[in-house]
């Protein structure tokens, strides 16, 4: 007769449970390569995030942020995107308004799973305040 439930058999002080976790994201060396390409990470205080960053793209002379394509480079092809878990956001300040509207421009082109340079920049709250880290996959897939 087999037992509706237990270790059928074994004692139960060699149970054992572990979880597994591992990731190929993040290795540039080796025959499976994703390397990481950058972290991004924005912090707006209690400012708005959308608001703030519009003043910001005007004070620099844009007209949308659709422009920012002409300024800064993008990668040719979609990555892989997951949310950061140990983020590191930068601060945005008008004196490094730049630097802040070159990952605002990232920001809007990504999902929490895609960034596609293909799409269009969407500037909103959440795409803003959400913290990236973005990987080339083209090394694992070809």
């Amino acid at each position: 007769m087999i037992p509706k439930t237990g270790n059928f058999g074994r004692p139960a002080w060699r149970s054992h449970r572990e979880p597994l976790q591992g990731t190929l994201l993040g290795h540039a060396e080796g025959p499976v390569r994703c390397p990481h390409v950058r972290s991004v990470a924005l912090q707006f205080g209690v400012r708005d995030p959308v608001a703030t960053l519009w003043r910001l793209l005007h004070a620099a002379g844009f007209s949308n942020p659709e422009e920012l394509r002409q300024v800064f480079p993008l990668p040719e092809k979609p990555l892989v995107c997951r949310i950061d878990p140990a983020p590191v956001p930068r601060l945005v300040r008008a004196d490094r308004g730049q630097r802040a509207l070159e990952d605002a421009l990232w920001l809007g082109l990504a999902t929490p799973w895609l960034l596609d340079p293909a799409r269009p920049v969407l500037w909103t709250r959440a795409s803003l305040t959400r913290c990236i880290e973005v990987f080339d996959t083209g090394a694992f897939y070809s």
